[in-house]
C-alpha cells in the first residue's frame, strides 16, 4: 500500500509542471481511493486530475527522455501546507 500523499501540497511532476493535491476521493468504478489534484491556483482557472495513489508515487527512471528534473519518483513534494498559526501542518 502506497503512502497517501499530503492534502494542500504542492508537488513537483518529473515533466517539470508544479501541480496541488485537493483531497484524496473514493472511485466508486473502481473502488479505490485515488488523488485529486490541480494545475495551478487560483482554482478556477485549474484543470484537475486524478490518478491512482500507486501510480501518483510511482518510481520513473532518471534516464527518461522526458525527465526534466532528474527526480526518481513521478511526483516530489515540494511545499508542505501551513495551517492558520502558519505552522506545517503534520499529516
Amino acid at each position: 500500500m502506497s503512502k497517501k500523499p499530503v492534502i494542500g501540497g504542492a508537488y513537483q511532476h518529473f515533466k517539470g509542471k508544479r501541480y496541488y493535491v485537493l483531497d484524496i476521493v473514493w472511485d466508486c468504478t473502481r473502488e479505490k481511493e485515488v488523488v485529486l489534484y490541480c494545475s495551478r491556483i487560483p482554482l478556477s482557472k485549474a484543470k484537475y486530475f486524478v490518478r491512482d495513489i500507486e501510480d501518483f508515487n510511482s518510481n520513473i527512471s532518471k534516464n527518461r527522455s522526458d525527465n526534466i528534473t532528474g527526480q526518481t519518483k513521478r511526483f516530489v513534494l515540494i511545499r508542505k501546507p501551513q495551517n492558520s498559526e502558519g505552522e506545517e501542518d503534520r499529516q
